[in-house]
């Protein structure tokens, strides 16, 4: 009786499945704090959007207050996001 491929052999003789390099990596890579990172980054977007729609209407003449607020609010939630990011990754 062989060790299949990607098993070893304990001291006790039992074979163990080892770990691939695939399997930990996507156990590493997506942690709760990587996944605010990343909802954080797609904000990025969403907000410069709303800046640029915001400076235009003020150049019209007529602010469009709303597309303010909402790259206020988009700003603001980043920020929070950055110390429960921090106080996620520290725990």
């Amino acid at each position: 009786m062989g060790v299949r491929r990607g098993e070893r052999r304990s001291k006790i003789g039992v074979s163990q499945k080892r770990p691939t390099i695939i399997s930990a990596w996507r156990a590493s890579i997506m942690t709760t704090a990587n996944k605010i990172t990343v909802v954080r980054i797609l904000m990025i977007p969403a907000f410069v959007t709303m800046a640029i729609y915001y400076g235009e209407s003020i150049q019209r003449g007529e602010p469009l207050e709303w597309q303010r607020f909402t790259a206020i609010a988009i700003f603001l939630f980043a920020a929070v996001t950055t110390g429960l990011d921090g106080y996620v990754a520290r725990r």
